[in-house]
């Protein structure tokens, strides 16, 4: 049995559906409504390269909708993690090591001094601006922390990212508004491009399926779960799963019952997929995306 998470029952024809991945159901014709889709976008974490990649999101059409955008970021702008380590580029092994998703949690335990001090270096850079964000995005919801105060020091960027997820989702649901999506992206990742994508089949195909789309979705083997974590798309009742994976797990963590597979730290990719997972929430790869590279600031070289 699986403690500390209440799973979701489905009667069997539904359940059936969910679990094959390649199943799709027929999407309604496009432009079958004239409704403007109510949208969250909310951006969370370290700005970096906010101002690079926003005009690159134009490919979503949020323009084309009632979009209501929500930010929660940490004051200190910062740098992309892989430019600190660009000089190892030349050796394969070294350089896979030092930028994998799982390159702190794996390192700091064995380097201490050396990750305190690299990921101080990530972090540092011009800080951020309340006036200046709303100005950019265009809204009022505008929410800024200093990860340098005692709270935040000494946090793995995993849990951080995760933290900022449930703020700023939060900071959507708090205003009471209805929406029929909510988007969650980080400030510094450029869209390269959405070939055949449509926000209203999207949300079509996110109620139906009780599917997050991802940019990498759906990885279920004996070896290895993942779900990526760059970008989320879903219903206000499936993105709550995905935004409140950080406080879950640090309540599971606290009371010693955490579920069956699921680590008792922030492991990148598994421990999203699998708390989703038990709650009936399937992660669905975005047709058609195809991501450009994690952005620094207007003036910085980036990866």
């Amino acid at each position: 049995s699986v403690t500390g998470v209440q799973t979701c029952a489905l009667p069997i024809s539904e359940a059936d559906a969910a679990d094959d991945i390649d199943t799709k159901p027929p999407a309604p014709a496009r432009g079958s409504t004239r409704r403007k889709l109510r949208i969250a976008l909310c951006v969370s974490g370290q700005l970096r390269g906010f101002d690079r990649a926003y005009p690159s999101w134009k490919l979503f059409g949020f323009e084309r909708h009632q979009t209501t955008t929500f930010v929660d970021v940490w004051k200190d702008v910062g740098r992309n993690w892989q430019r600190i380590w660009n000089f190892a580029r030349r050796r394969p092994f070294l350089w896979d090591t030092l930028v994998r998703p799982n390159a702190i949690p794996f390192l700091a335990p064995r380097y201490p001094r050396l990750m305190s001090e690299s990921q101080r270096a990530s972090a540092h850079g011009n800080q951020a601006d309340a006036k200046t964000l709303r100005d950019f995005y265009g809204t009022k919801h505008v929410r800024i922390e200093d990860d340098q105060t005692f709270e935040f020091v000494g946090k793995p960027n995993l849990w951080k990212m995760h933290y900022k997820i449930e703020r700023a989702h939060q900071l959507a649901r708090r205003t009471r508004q209805e929406f029929d999506l909510i988007v969650r992206l980080r400030p510094d990742r450029e869209i390269a491009a959405l070939d055949g994508f449509d926000l209203r089949e999207t949300a079509w195909r996110a109620r139906q399926g009780r599917t997050v789309f991802v940019d990498d979705g759906y990885v279920f083997t004996e070896r290895h779960t993942w779900i990526a974590d760059q970008l989320a798309i879903g219903t206000p009742e499936t993105m709550d799963v995905y935004a409140r994976v950080f406080s879950d797990l640090t309540s599971m963590i606290q009371q010693d019952r955490v579920p069956l597979d699921v680590e008792r730290f922030f492991l990148p990719h598994a421990n999203l997929f699998y708390l989703m997972f038990y709650r009936g929430v399937l992660g669905r790869t975005l047709s058609g995306l195809k991501l450009g590279a994690l952005l620094d600031q207007i003036g910085r070289a980036h990866v």
